[in-house]
């Protein structure tokens, strides 16, 4: 009996370990800036160069500033990422203050490296009138 509870009670902590994972994470931080001023309350997405798994999402702060915590299952690899940068209006039927460009996961021309061992992320540097 003492037997079965010990392999049921192995076989628990096997799977929360692997369903939790190591509890190993990152945090990456970046900002966002336009025409040199830093863009609050703006959406970022890295998405991998080529469609593979691991799209990041965050918004930026006051100070343009973001984070993204790499999860265990969706880790922000090394690599070349495409950035889409949005912001929405702030009053009803207005327009997003970020040219379209910057809004288009296809006609982006904002790329982004991520190098190993780096959490810190460059800076997106955006312009009103592209």
């Amino acid at each position: 009996m003492k037997f079965k509870f010990a392999a049921s009670l192995a076989c628990v902590a096997l799977v929360a370990v692997t369903v939790i994972g190591c509890g190993k994470t990152k945090t990456f931080s970046g900002s966002v800036s336009m025409d040199g001023a830093p863009l609050a309350s703006a959406g970022v997405q890295l998405i991998p160069e080529g469609g593979g798994k691991g799209v990041h999402f965050s918004t930026t702060d006051e100070q343009g500033n973001f984070t993204i915590v790499e999860e265990s299952a969706n880790p922000l690899s090394a690599g070349e990422y495409v950035v889409v940068v949005d912001k929405a209006p702030t009053e009803m039927g207005g327009k997003s203050v970020v040219a379209d460009i910057y809004r288009d996961q296809k006609k982006t021309p904002l790329k982004m490296t991520i190098s190993d061992g780096s959490t810190k992320l460059p800076p997106i540097e955006l312009s009103a009138h592209p």
